[in-house]
């Protein structure tokens, strides 16, 4: 997925934000990240109303954390948005026949205008499409804090499709069934699932600090609503070591493993992957 690209200039920085914090890359062999705690309030994702309180607030603190990793004036910077910022839908076989129609079945779904939409869309192994959609009015604050930070814009995602079609090419080649990929941050949590490398469900759920029972308690039911025993589940980001922990002895989970433990580590993965696209 992708909303921009500047296809000349490879970017070796990204920033990623959410309603906590900013979090800034230097992308060398050996990644360097800075994150900024944001004051209550700074920061609200939505995909409808404006997220940000402050552009110029936030610029500052953006470039700072850049400019502390060196980046110059004018450096090619990736985005990364907030999954609450982004609108998506899954559209599986058959889809809508043309690209038009496509278009058209998506924009039913999203909350805003449709004029008002940067529609993206990838297809995956089997012909499903992941559409995902962010209201200009919306990406346009995040645009504007890397100008004002004297930055050029790069790749744009979403946290969590940045790394979809990286996971679909491994998993169709590893033949399994279900798998499932959960990504964990402090304000949500988002569930993918694939099977034999398609694309067949994702979801996004909201979830509170000290929640974890909560969401341990809506993993362990995710075999009997897909009405099938996983291959394997893969956990990412904030508490995701605990809550692999208690699922260990869930039914039918497959083998239970933890890809990156904390938000940070996550963001930073997801960062490089968008990346390394250009």
């Amino acid at each position: 997925m992708s909303f921009r690209s500047w296809s000349r200039h490879r970017p070796r920085w990204g920033v990623a934000f959410s309603d906590r914090f900013v979090l800034a890359l230097r992308n060398d062999e050996v990644p360097k990240s800075l994150t900024a705690e944001l004051p209550i309030g700074a920061l609200a994702p939505s995909a409808v109303t404006p997220n940000i309180n402050s552009v110029s607030d936030v610029a500052k603190w953006t470039a700072e954390l850049l400019e502390a990793l060196g980046a110059r004036p004018n450096e090619t910077v990736a985005l990364l948005l907030p999954d609450l910022a982004v609108t998506t839908a899954l559209f599986e076989t058959p889809t809508p026949g043309s690209d038009r129609q496509l278009r058209d079945a998506f924009r039913e779904r999203l909350p805003f205008p449709e004029t008002d939409a940067r529609c993206d869309f990838w297809r995956g192994r089997a012909d499903e499409v992941l559409a995902a959609g962010v209201r200009r009015s919306v990406v346009a604050q995040y645009e504007s804090v890397l100008e004002a930070a004297a930055c050029r814009l790069g790749w744009v995602d979403a946290a969590s499709l940045a790394r979809l079609p990286e996971w679909s090419h491994k998993l169709s080649r590893e033949g399994h069934d279900v798998s499932v990929l959960v990504q964990l941050y402090g304000s949500h949590y988002f569930v993918t699932a694939f099977r034999s490398g398609e694309l067949f469900d994702l979801r996004l759920r909201l979830r509170s600090p000290g929640d974890l029972d909560v969401v341990t308690g809506e993993l362990l039911r995710l075999p009997k609503l897909y009405e099938s025993a996983l291959s394997f589940l893969t956990l990412s980001g904030q508490d995701a070591r605990k809550c692999a922990e208690r699922l260990t002895s869930g039914k039918d989970l497959g083998t239970v493993t933890t890809e990156r433990d904390g938000e940070n580590a996550h963001l930073v993965a997801a960062i490089r992957t968008i990346i390394a696209r250009s």
